[in-house]
């Protein structure tokens, strides 16, 4: 083993090692987690969208605000909390037989609603706080709209690309043991995912509600639609791609 980093089998092993812990937390705690990942995962968002709304140039101002974004997946690495699209790699312990298809995806659904709830919590605070600006609300009812206006085979394709790169990057942060070395390894796919325009479920789920309650022209069933069809293709790109890739070249001889 090297001294600095784990090889790509034993990054794979951890996290299975990681996934049968996961299962065996109590739904309370694992809701407690949840909620604060899917908070910080808003803090994000809001911070993406300060930036985005405030810079002339587009393509500027959607790098730079792809830039801070990831702030949120990093507290969610460094504080131990639970976010339901990296968490679909626990399926690498379902293909093993380490876990059972019952305990994951119990795991999963407590996991994804509680997302919810702490990025539907942020959401309300920061409108009932009035931190965003006139600017930033034509920003987010562009961004609400036209992840509203979205297929279901847009959804579900952009939900696959991005928790591939979302689950890679996790990957490449657990091979490092230092927090700076994590940090920089989840940041860069991250910033990725946005650029290539991919459909993220929990980022949604502070997105389109913050562009519903500050009166953007979507409605209720076009978020729950997105919600659905997103988390579709995010299990397909996490527990099924990422996963199946990680075990059959990793675990499987």
């Amino acid at each position: 083993m090297n001294q600095l980093t784990l090889n790509p089998r034993e990054v794979v092993e951890y996290v299975v090692e990681l996934g049968n812990e996961k299962t065996d937390k109590k739904a309370w705690l694992l809701a407690m987690q949840g909620i604060m990942a899917g908070a910080f995962i808003a803090f994000g968002g809001i911070a993406f969208l300060n930036i985005y709304a405030n810079v002339s140039d587009p393509g500027l101002g959607l790098l730079l605000a792809a830039a801070i974004f990831p702030i949120g997946i990093m507290a969610i690495l460094l504080m131990g909390l639970e976010l339901v699209t990296s968490n679909t790699m626990i399926f690498v312990g379902v293909f093993k037989k380490s876990c059972k298809v019952k305990k994951a995806l119990r795991m999963l659904i407590i996991v994804w609603a509680a997302n919810l709830l702490g990025a539907l919590a942020i959401a309300f605070l920061a409108k009932g706080a009035n931190v965003i600006s006139p600017h930033m609300t034509k920003a987010i009812h562009s961004i609400g709209s036209a992840k509203a206006g979205l297929t279901i085979t847009e959804m579900i394709l952009r939900g696959i690309l991005c928790n591939m790169l979302v689950c890679g990057g996790v990957l490449m942060a657990l091979s490092g043991k230092d927090n700076i070395s994590k940090m920089a390894a989840i940041w860069l796919p991250i910033v990725v995912f946005i650029l290539c325009q991919a459909e993220h479920i929990v980022a949604n789920m502070f997105f389109l509600p913050m562009a519903y309650i500050t009166g953007a022209d979507i409605s209720i069933l076009d978020i729950i639609y997105n919600f659905f069809f997103v988390s579709v293709g995010n299990f397909i790109g996490g527990a099924i791609i990422i996963s199946g890739y990680s075990y059959m070249t990793q675990l499987k001889n």
